[in-house]
């Protein structure tokens, strides 16, 4: 068997991550150790991007060495400043965003990395509160000053390394909850969050398994973020691994990337698990109902067999592989909200090795499940705290937290909360211990107290209250009607269809039996959610929904709504097709044919199914007599949505 490459002569992984931290114990646990541990090893392969045609390598010592020399120029557009001052990050995951972040360390400053999903209008407020001088941004201008990276990242003469790094990292919390935090992390802390994955490779022999001698870690979280950082790229980085970077985020891209770089570890949120899981299945029930039920059964084998299912997986499902990440793909891991089991059990069952995980923007990560087991792993269990982590519960079931690891000072307002690491930190997430292992039950502020007495814990109840037609479902309290069931139903556009939803839903809540306690049903063509966030945030729903700004359906609104879906449509598909055909859209007329008036051919048609399908999921060439023109696929559609 092919062993695992540049790991500095040791025989295994784990045998060199514990050489390397033993190295580190001996130092300061500062920044700048930090700095030269993390590119020690400067032969091994650290970057690899492509243009769609060449992949391009970077080793970490060439990375090093383009820090070194980037740093004078960014000290200079900083106006050489004073030790410590706090300099924002406002980029995209991009190598240069890792330039940027430790130059900024090595100015002698403190990278407060900035949460680009965040509102505008919050990101000021926040550099005002906080009197942030300067930010470093890849194309957005504040009203602070603001330095444009293409501009300052210019290659000069490498500067010496000195000891006036800067003592701080500071992470913005998600906004998820009533205020955005800043979160502020000393170099120590990162050394104890470093201590956390020997913890995994101790206990979990998988997630070292590596594919033709090679660890690739695929760079798709957010770097800004606490899960991003800490356990892509701090973990990954510290043990000098490779780091995949996507050329942008479109579906088509993960996937080739995937395949085409051979990526072996995957971390992301619950959301993108569960779109690619709502794929595969849509893919697969298309296939007809016998297909279907052979999947299923062939899932449940491979669930249940051990070890032996995951060869098992290769041989009976390498279709569905085939279709999503091919046969690299060694370890995965989901973080930073609740993943329905089931979607977990589908991933294990493919063969790709899918464990949840637990973390705060205030404390680090904590605690992944660790099992070799799929029977563990696929019931979403947080696992165990890591080995300087300490979890309660409390009587009334809220997690607390105790961990060297966890920010040194919390910043909320002009609160200013200096971290007493022998005090417990409340999560304010609900929590049970089954054996070893935890599990999450929601958070605290989001349970419902009904009018009975009764408590209702939305985040155990709403999976079973999907129904099909509706994209997302939110159950929460609002002061005025009590607990309100809000669905997302974007393709929803006749009095049939919303009909057919509500009876579905009122189905649904009978099932769960909540028919009486949940009374209130609104189903909405606002996406719950916006494009910007990777987590629903029920105290921000029923605040939108107190100020009415979800667009509620209903039979008077319908004939409106439908022609502005319709007009919607129409303008997207005119894009399709002109994407399809190489012309702009000006050129598409709704009533064009495809062929006859827009000249295209066979090849550009096949082309334009395939937009289609990944916008709509609808395949148009499943009748006999195929749409042609823009005003027959907007009928097609509409219709096979209803």
């Amino acid at each position: 068997m092919q062993k695992l490459d540049n790991i500095a002569g040791c025989p295994t992984l784990r045998e060199y991550a514990v050489s390397k931290l033993a190295r580190y114990e001996k130092q300061e646990k500062n920044f700048r150790s930090l700095f030269e541990m993390m590119f020690s090893e400067r032969d091994n392969i650290m970057a690899e991007s492509t243009d769609g045609y060449r992949i391009k390598k970077l080793t970490y010592g060439q990375f090093r060495q383009w820090i070194l020399e980037v740093a004078p120029s960014v000290r200079q557009a900083l106006g050489n400043p004073e030790r410590d001052t706090v300099v924002g990050i406002y980029m995209n995951n991009s190598m240069q965003w890792l330039v940027t972040f430790w130059s900024v360390l090595l100015c002698g400053c403190r990278p407060l990395l900035m949460n680009t999903r965040l509102d505008d209008g919050i990101l000021e407020q926040l550099l005002q509160d906080y009197q942030v001088p300067v930010v470093i941004s890849d194309g957005k201008k504040f009203s602070v000053k603001t330095l444009l990276a293409e501009e300052i990242l210019s290659r000069g003469t490498p500067e010496e390394i000195s000891d006036t790094f800067g003592t701080e990292v500071i992470f913005m919390s998600s906004g998820t909850g009533e205020q955005v935090k800043l979160c502020a992390y000393t170099g120590e802390n990162f050394y104890y969050q470093v201590c956390a994955s020997i913890d995994i490779i101790t206990r979990c022999p998988d997630i070292a398994e590596h594919y033709e001698g090679q660890l690739k870690q695929l760079v798709l979280l957010p770097l800004y973020h606490v899960f991003g950082f800490m356990a892509v790229y701090l973990w990954f980085g510290f043990f000098s691994r490779t780091f995949v970077f996507l050329r942008d985020l479109s579906p088509a891209t993960l996937l080739n990337t995937i395949k085409k770089h051979k990526v072996t570890h995957i971390f992301a949120v619950p959301l993108v698990w569960e779109s690619i899981y709502r794929e595969a299945m849509r893919k697969i029930k298309d296939r007809g109902e016998a297909t279907f039920r052979k999947f299923q059964k062939a899932l449940k084998i491979c669930n249940s067999t051990g070890a032996f299912g995951d060869t098992l997986a290769k041989r009976l499902l390498r279709e569905v592989r085939e279709g999503m990440f091919g046969d690299s793909v060694r370890f995965m891991i989901s973080g930073g909200s609740h993943i329905n089991p089931q979607i977990v059990e589908f991933f294990n069952g493919i063969g790709y090795p899918l464990v949840n995980g637990y973390g705060m923007t205030e404390v680090g990560i904590t605690s992944v499940e660790l099992s070799c087991k799929k029977k563990d792993r696929n019931k979403a269990s947080i696992g165990q705290p890591f080995g300087h982590v300490s979890y309660q519960i409390t009587p009334e079931n809220e997690l607390l937290i105790k961990s060297n690891a966890m920010a040194s000072r919390i910043l909320a307002g002009r609160e200013v909360r200096q971290t007493d690491y022998s005090e417990w930190f409340s999560s304010r997430d609900i929590a049970r211990k089954d054996g070893d292992s935890y599990y999450l039950g929601g958070r605290s502020d989001d349970m419902i107290v009904c009018e009975n007495g009764e408590n209702l814990n939305p985040m155990l109840i709403e999976p079973k209250l999907k129904v099909e037609g509706c994209r997302e479902v939110c159950l929460f309290r609002s002061e005025q009607d009590g607990p309100v069931l809000l669905a997302f139903a974007p393709d929803c556009c006749s009095n049939d269809h919303l009909q057919k939803l509500l009876e579905a839903l009122r189905q649904a809540l009978k099932n769960a039996r909540l028919a009486d306690t949940v009374r209130k049903i609104v189903i909405t063509s606002t996406p719950l959610m916006e494009s910007s966030e990777f987590k629903l945030s029920r105290s921000k729903i029923a605040k939108k929904y107190a100020a009415g700004k979800f667009f509620v359906l209903t039979p008077q609104n319908m004939e409106d709504h439908r022609q502005s879906v319709h007009s919607a449509m129409e303008m997207k598909l005119r894009q399709l097709f002109a994407e399809a055909l190489g012309k702009s859209m000006e050129e598409i007329g709704v009533t064009d044919d495809f062929f006859g008036d827009l000249e295209g051919t066979s090849l550009d048609f096949f082309m334009l199914k395939d937009l289609i399908v990944q916008y709509y999921h609808t395949d148009i060439t499943a009748e006999e007599r195929a749409p042609t023109t823009v005003e027959a696929c907007c009928r097609y559609i509409t219709e096979q949505k209803r």
